[in-house]
């Protein structure tokens, strides 16, 4: 069983969302949470993804210039 902590971490969650049920506090909790979480994907997506569009920008421009001039 080499992935045990995976059942952990599914369990642990489990637990959790039946803890929240009974204490509100812990649903504002993970409510900030998951937006941080969410964030932090975004700004990474960002990062990842910028060089990507910098070419397609480039290109554009490219583009753009040649049509303008011919």
């Amino acid at each position: 069983m080499e992935y045990w902590w995976i059942l952990v971490v599914i369990g642990v969650l489990f637990l959790l969302g039946i803890l929240s049920i009974f204490f509100p506090v812990l649903r504002v909790v993970f409510k900030w949470l998951w937006i941080g979480i969410k964030w932090i994907f975004k700004i990474l997506w960002y990062i990842i993804s910028a060089p990507a569009r910098l070419v397609v920008l480039l290109i554009n421009k490219a583009k753009a210039k040649k049509e303008g001039s011919g």
